[in-house]
């Protein structure tokens, strides 16, 4: 749902916070409605089996009461439960959630939502361009957890512009408190296509500053409130080359984030900039110098196939075109 109140400065996804494409998301979501039973269709036809769910963006949460409910619809019309391990909804902006949204995804079997404030400071809020307060976050985070979802998720970030130890150390001990199931915590990225990007020298250091320590008492901070580290990766241009660490309370591991990190098995993605990755279990040894097919000498192991990235152009790829039969014939192999 590649769509936002407002776009973070520090945001490189495919998201957008214009009043005309706000308008168009009645047809978006007919759109992404279609192609998640079509995409589903082909799930069963190969044979497989959903073993979790993940509604990203973007916003999810931005829909309406009604077009949550029928995305929702959708889904549940689509997938078989039963062999479901874990069900998320990003409920990322505290400024979008309700009681009655969260209520509508519960009711539909979501078990996980990610409810992030980034940082506890209303000043740096405003500063990276997220306009909400950290008032709005405890009143989503309080709903979701009265609502009683499984795992609640957090995201803080680690080296924001403007940020230091102090501010950083307070967030996370304000959000321990709070015992999320799942915290995640990132290292601010110099994205490229970023509205930051370029502009280090005047609103970061790029060597990292005390981000290395924030760090540091996160890890501590984590141990000592019974998390453990369950997931980590590092991304191009991170301040200080530092990592991004994702930890869990026992047994609220983010089965999607482990799936799709270390890619042990196909991921199907719907929607504007969406990205499928099917992946060849046969030949997944291969990848990593394990013998090889000689009939097959130059496949890779995993195949990528992508969605039209804006939503302009995912919504004129009319279903019967040339480019959208490819994806699906594509799809099926």
């Amino acid at each position: 749902m590649p769509v936002c109140p407002t776009r973070c400065s520090y945001c490189s996804f495919v998201s957008y916070s214009t009043p005309k494409l706000i308008s168009l998301i009645p047809d978006y979501v007919s759109r992404l409605c279609r192609d998640l039973e079509r995409t589903a269709s082909v799930i069963r036809r190969k044979g497989l089996r959903v073993r979790t769910v993940y509604i990203g963006g973007g916003t999810p949460t931005i829909l309406s009461e009604s077009l949550l409910s029928k995305l929702l619809d959708t889904v549940a019309s689509c997938i078989d439960f039963s062999s479901l391990e874990e069900y998320t909804l990003e409920s990322g902006r505290p400024d979008t959630v309700t009681y009655e949204k969260l209520k509508i995804a519960r009711d539909h079997g979501v078990d996980r939502v990610s409810i992030n404030p980034q940082t506890l400071s209303d000043e740096l809020l405003s500063e990276i361009g997220r306009y909400h307060t950290t008032d709005q976050f405890y009143s989503a985070f309080d709903t979701a957890r009265k609502i009683g979802f499984k795992s609640i998720n957090s995201d803080v970030i680690a080296g924001l512009p403007g940020d230091n130890f102090y501010n950083f150390s307070k967030t996370f001990d304000k959000l321990t408190e709070l015992a999320p199931e799942n915290l995640t915590v990132h290292t601010f990225c110099v994205k490229r296509s970023s509205s930051l990007n370029g502009q280090e020298e005047k609103v970061f250091s790029r060597d990292g500053g005390d981000t290395g320590k924030c760090l540091d008492y996160s890890q501590l901070r984590a141990y000592v409130e019974s998390y453990y580290p369950y997931y980590m990766y590092r991304q191009k241009n991170t301040v200080g080359n530092y990592e991004n660490v994702g930890w869990t309370k026992p047994g609220h591991e983010g089965y999607y984030n482990i799936y799709m990190m270390e890619e042990i098995h196909s991921i199907y993605a719907v929607g504007a900039g969406a990205v499928t990755k099917l992946v060849d279990q046969s030949r997944r040894g291969e990848a990593a110098g394990f013998g090889h097919n000689s009939d097959r000498i130059g496949e890779p192991p995993i195949k990528r196939l992508f969605m039209p990235k804006y939503p302009y152009e995912y919504l004129d790829c009319d279903e019967g075109s040339e480019q959208y039969e490819r994806f699906f014939s594509q799809l099926m192999n």
